[in-house]
């Protein structure tokens, strides 16, 4: 999964993953055998953060949050979503409110480069972490 996350953010991010899996859960979607997708939610202010979520599609995306998002029903959820994502506009279907857009920003160089068939990073784990 932490190599997913790295293809898909194109930045090393263990630590980050290792710090939201032992604060939270994720959900993994698998294909044929492949890694097609993941997500992860945590406790986070008066609810929960659902994020990052990383996919080869945005109908994984939308899949993965959906199933985080289900489980919390009738509870405080939060999504950052990435521009251009159809999430944005299943979240306002859902009656959530659209409080602001979010920008992905990365201290220093990128490890590597997104492969246009690769994994895409559609929710962030939140403004502060990207």
């Amino acid at each position: 999964m932490a190599a997913f996350d790295r293809q898909a953010a194109c930045d090393n991010r263990l630590q980050l993953m290792e710090w939201l899996l032992a604060r939270g859960e994720g959900r993994i979607l698998f294909s044929g055998g492949d890694l097609q997708g993941c997500a992860m939610v945590r406790r986070f202010g008066l609810g929960h953060q659902i994020g990052p979520a990383v996919a080869r599609h945005e109908d994984h995306a939308l899949a993965l949050v959906k199933a985080l998002s289900h489980d919390l029903y009738g509870k405080f959820q939060r999504l950052d979503v990435v521009r251009d994502s159809r999430l944005d506009d299943w979240a306002l279907q859902q009656g959530v409110l659209h409080v602001a857009s979010v920008t992905r920003m990365v201290l220093g160089p990128a490890v590597g480069s997104r492969p246009a068939d690769g994994p895409r990073l559609h929710a962030l784990a939140s403004q502060a972490l990207g």
